[in-house]
């Protein structure tokens, strides 16, 4: 084999396909290499880095459970800033300290393929080869581990195909929204109870609040929902200027220097893309980005992801020139090791897509041929395919022809080694990336057998007419893994060049002459698939996303079964009566999904979807839970009664607030409910029903209102005073008149000796003191006091230092 003298690099790719990279030319691939061997590696074993979690008790608890279910997909999703990232390190660090093999990924802006890669390479040491689907998944099927996989946004397709190719592993996954995956498990992250929220801005301001800093805060709390992110900057615009203001993130981006606001607007132009410390620097323009990046990370202004930095906030409108960004990076390129660049591509990508949309092409077009090689020669073909594309467009915008053969050129390559340069192949195992997987462990397919069918004779028909590079898949849990259908316009004055397969050997199409077909290898045997036009059609099916909902939620019906463009009327019946009809229009598989909003009265109800032609129906159950509150607002400390409704009978229920377990009754005739006590501190709760499973659960908030100290107060001393109430506090006026013992002075009835000024826990308070001796020369003053209201409200304790000679008094109390 000529290789040629400037050669950069040698991959494998698929069963065979031997990639060889040149250093100032296009790469080129060739057939007939033999398969490398693999060796697996240890586990990784590096302590994770991981913080405390305030408020999260019972999201780890859950998740736990279901990890403890072999293979299980586990999706926690939730907006930006919610704390996704934190909880999935703590699980994965908490597991990999336990001793279990545990993967962690970062999957932000990397495709899905490009993180199979990277999985492989984590698990086994095999240089240079990227496995064909096929194998992948044998290999991946040897490891038995967690896989953690966070800032994962991909499309429902990637999130199946990185499922597929892990079939004895269980996967944990943060991403912002919901994938579509049959049977996982999902865990929409929310907001921090306000205890927990408050106990997180105390600890990271790490000052005492004062009361009034504890009100600014506990307001914050409440405005934001516990967001987490936004308490963490209030904290350090606190620790910063002593105040918690509306906006904190421009309180603290106003803050930074010069440096870091470089920094920062560089990550504003690439929102949700992590950058590595060096290449920071080079599109800042600034000689280290270690300080600046310090600096944006104390004050919570950018998160950390796989030892590259993202902002944090989602959206950033500051003026940013896109060609200046590209050359900066194309120049860094040029110097930069190849794992430096794979490490970058999320941002390189980002940056191409910046300067494509300015159009700034010619450093769009140098800055992808600087690295183009690099990611393919690294194996990251997702990315290298996406900047073989930006590339070409950019050096056809400028009419560089050098350039844009050189791209077409490795593209080209790329698709030939992946075995999707042409022809048609059935199973596809010699392709590299697993697109559109099927089957698998759970047991989700994503295309019937019956449209594969259809696609065989489509493609094959269309092939003869002059498209070809069609390519297909079974959805039989024990087939060969997904290829794909990735059709390209034949030009008669460029030859077809075949692609390659398992065996390293072209693959032809199959003629279209009555023929027979040639007779498989004896080591392989090819699976075909056969139309069968005259299958009955599927019975009607419906599924339900979930099991029960909480009164006025939406469950998702989705039902199949029924004829292409036929409309689908989905209607609930239950306690509440039935619902008005709701008409959708099956897809080209014959499925139909909608939203239904069942009655509120708790019970259970049944979704019917009809066909209007076809006349078919299915039927799915769901059932409503209701939680109420008697009363909804309490004050600190008070009772209050939580009663549920819509289990079945026998049924424990547990009821929780904010986390905290309340109890657990076994439900009768439907219902369940217990007598709780209201937090000491004012604030917004969340109380939670949950039955034999995490999906049947209704949730009811809490609002706690301060203590109400009015009324008549005995005082341990003798006497009783009435606390009446003011603008922020109460005053506290003595009933009857009372001598002091020591000096022998009266109190007088309706004379003013106490105000409480605050409210729970956070009290200032004032008393009045009187000197005298015999009950001559009385003389009063007013001195701080400290005051302590007991839980349920019911006592008051008082200390305080005699302002006439400086002694702490004995501790008097009020009760009620």
């Amino acid at each position: 084999m000529d290789i040629g003298g400037d050669v950069y690099g040698v991959v494998i790719v698929g069963d065979g396909n031997v990639v060889t990279y040149y250093a100032e030319r296009a790469s080129r691939v060739e057939p007939g290499g033999s398969v490398p061997d693999v060796a697996r590696r240890p586990a990784p074993s590096d302590p994770l880095i991981a913080g405390v979690l305030w408020g999260r008790d019972g999201e780890l608890a859950q998740i736990d459970r279901w990890l403890r279910t072999p293979g299980a997909l586990v999706q926690v999703h939730g907006v930006p800033g919610i704390g996704k990232s934190a909880l999935l390190r703590r699980i994965a660090a908490d597991r990999r300290a336990a001793g279990d093999e545990v993967v962690f990924l970062s999957g932000a802006g990397r495709p899905a393929e490009d993180l199979m890669q990277e999985l492989f390479e984590v698990c086994y040491d095999s240089p240079d080869h990227r496995p064909s689907p096929m194998r992948l998944r044998r290999l991946m099927g040897m490891v038995r581990a967690l896989i953690v996989v966070d800032d994962f946004d991909g499309p429902p397709g990637d999130l199946a195909a990185l499922l597929d190719a892990t079939p004895a592993s269980s996967l944990l996954i943060g991403s912002s929204a919901r994938g579509l995956v049959e049977d996982s498990y999902y865990l929409e992250l929310r907001g921090l109870p306000e205890v927990a929220a408050m106990a997180l801005v105390t600890h990271q301001a790490g000052i005492p609040l004062t009361p009034a800093q504890a009100v600014a805060a506990r307001d914050l709390c409440r405005r934001s929902g516990g967001h987490p992110r936004l308490l963490l900057q209030a904290a350090a615009v606190l620790a910063l200027t002593g105040e918690i203001g509306a906006d904190p993130r421009s309180v603290l981006a106003a803050s930074l220097d010069l440096d870091a606001l470089a920094v920062y607007r560089v990550l504003g132009a690439l929102p949700g893309r992590p950058v590595t410390p060096g290449l920071l620097a080079a599109l800042a323009g600034i000689a280290s980005a270690g300080g600046a990046i310090a600096t944006l990370t104390r004050l919570r202004l950018v998160d950390h992801s796989g030892g590259a930095v993202v902002r944090s906030d989602d959206s950033a409108h500051e003026q940013f020139d896109a060609a200046v960004y590209a050359s900066n990076l194309a120049a860094w390129a040029a110097t930069a090791t190849r794992g430096q660049i794979v490490g970058s591509a999320p941002a390189v990508i980002g940056v191409l897509e910046l300067a494509m949309a300015r159009e700034a092409y010619d450093p769009a077009r140098i800055l992808a041929r600087t690295v183009a090689a690099a990611l393919g020669r690294s194996l990251r073909w997702g990315a290298w395919g996406r900047v073989l594309d930006l590339g070409a467009q950019a050096a056809a915008r400028v009419g560089a022809a050098d350039d844009l053969a050189y791209f077409q050129s490795e593209e080209n390559t790329r698709k030939r080694a992946l075995g999707l340069a042409a022809g048609l192949t059935v199973g596809g195992a010699g392709a590299g990336v697993a697109i559109g997987t099927l089957g698998g462990k759970t047991g989700a397919g994503i295309v019937s057998v019956q449209s594969i069918a259809i696609a065989v004779v489509t493609a094959a028909t269309v092939a003869t007419l002059g498209v070809i590079g069609v390519s297909v898949a079974t959805t039989h849990p024990s087939s060969s893994p997904a290829a794909y259908v990735t059709p390209t316009i034949y030009n008669p004055s460029q030859p077809v060049v075949p692609p390659l397969s398992d065996t390293g050997q072209p693959v032809t199409t199959r003629p279209s002459s009555p023929s027979p077909p040639p007779s498989p290898s004896p080591s392989r045997s090819p699976e075909t698939v056969t139309p069968s036009p005259q299958r009955p059609p599927p019975d009607a099916g419906l599924k339900l996303s979930a099991s029960s909902v909480s009164a006025g939620q939406a469950v998702t019906a989705r039902a199949t079964g029924f004829s292409p463009g036929e409309p689908v009327a989905f209607v609930w019946s239950g306690p509440a009566g039935s619902g008005q009809p709701a008409t959708t229009t099956a897809d080209a598989q014959g499925a139909a999904a909608r939203d239904i909003t069942p009655g509120t009265a708790p019970g259970s109800y049944t979704i019917t979807a009809t066909g209007s032609v076809s006349g078919r129906s299915a039927h799915g159950t769901v059932s409503v839970i209701t939680l109420t509150l008697s009363p909804p607002s309490v004050a600190a400390g008070q009772k209050l009664t939580v009663s549920a409704r819509g289990f079945d009978d026998g049924e424990p229920v547990t009821f929780t607030l904010d986390g905290a377990s309340l109890g657990t009754v076994a439900a009768q005739a439907g219902g369940a409910s217990l007598e709780a006590t209201a937090p000491g501190t004012p604030g917004d709760f969340e109380i939670v029903a949950t039955g034999r499973s995490q999906d049947r659960r209704a949730p009811a908030r809490l609002q706690v209102t301060g203590m109400d100290l009015s009324g008549t107060w005995s005082m341990s001393g003798g006497g009783s005073i009435e606390l009446r109430p003011i603008s922020g506090g109460w005053e506290g006026y003595w009933v009857t008149e009372v001598v002091e013992p020591n000096s022998g002075c009266v109190f007088h009835a309706g004379e003013l000796t106490l105000r409480i000024l605050g409210s729970h826990p956070n009290y200032v308070s004032t008393v009045r003191w009187i000197h005298g001796q015999n009950g001559q020369n009385c003389v009063s003053k007013w001195a701080d006091a400290t005051v302590t209201v007991r839980a349920g409200g019911d006592r008051i304790d008082m200390v305080s230092t005699d302002p006439f000679n400086n002694t702490i008094s004995t501790p008097r109390f009020l009760t009620r």
